[in-house]
């Protein structure tokens, strides 16, 4: 009988004893994963952080050194007869119609002029001369958009071969295709674009870019007066005004002064 209570005694002992064990592992296993969880999330929030890192617009606008934007007139949506009215033939068929225009013989596929690209219908800023280059086919051809929301895109299936459409984010004028031809070294992207529907913008001319011309004692004319010479010219102008009103009065003071003289016939 004592040996019994001995066994029962050493049986719960081990009992007890594989219940701490267990307990321990259990702690110990959750201990780990919490440790594994918190350097999973850990990378994870540090690889989001990368994906999400401010863009150059985000840092301007912390450094409060914006970047001007291009802006666009207001623009009321209208009828189709209205466009038809407003738009030449050719404007109308590519941007209403979606057709293409002739290759070569179009307005801006040779434009090397800088300034920004709108639009033909509701004057949105489309493109920029920056990224225009000369592609060879006969259309003005651009690597990207002034900003990519300007643009639209849709499948155009035509003739069994799938293209992209592009059109205007406003108005949805048709625009022409893009294709994945382009630069290599910028965008690998090809706007093919029609000019009947874009409306050319030139650059405004800076003070830089006026033109100035050599004088004859050497120094230069840029077509600008100084504030002085300004004034100088505006005083000159006067004097002269008034010399010849002095002038105009002494001869009519002379004429009334001098005796009247009386002639028969």
């Amino acid at each position: 009988m004592p040996e019994f209570k001995m066994f029962r005694a050493f049986r719960t002992c081990n009992c007890l004893h594989s219940r701490t064990r267990l307990r321990a592992s259990v702690i110990w296993f959750l201990a780990a994963a919490a440790v594994t969880w918190s350097v999973v999330g850990g990378k994870a929030a540090a690889d989001d952080t990368e994906i999400t890192r401010p863009t150059r617009s985000m840092q301007l606008e912390r450094a409060g050194d914006q970047e001007p934007k291009i802006k666009d007139p207001p623009y009321t949506p209208k009828s189709t007869r209205e466009l038809a009215r407003e738009l030449t033939p050719m404007q109308f068929k590519v941007t209403q119609k979606e057709e293409t225009e002739p290759a070569f013989r179009n307005e801006y596929w040779d434009n090397k002029k800088d300034g920004v690209y709108r639009c033909i219908v509701c004057g949105q800023a489309l493109f920029s001369s920056d990224t225009k280059y000369k592609s060879g086919t006969g259309w003005p051809s651009f690597y990207d958009p002034i900003e990519k929301q300007k643009v639209g895109f849709k499948t155009d299936n035509y003739l069994f071969y799938t293209r992209i459409e592009v059109h205007c984010s406003r108005c949805n004028a048709h625009l022409g295709h893009v294709f994945d031809d382009g630069p290599r070294d910028k965008t690998g992207k090809r706007y093919c674009m029609n000019s009947a529907a874009l409306k050319f913008e030139p650059k405004p001319a800076s003070k830089a870019d006026a033109p100035s011309t050599e004088t004859e004692d050497g120094t230069t004319d840029t077509g600008e007066q100084s504030a002085d010479e300004q004034a100088g010219s505006e005083q000159a102008e006067d004097d002269q005004t008034a010399g010849q009103s002095a002038t105009v009065e002494d001869v009519a003071a002379r004429r009334s002064s001098a005796p009247s003289q009386r002639v028969d016939f």
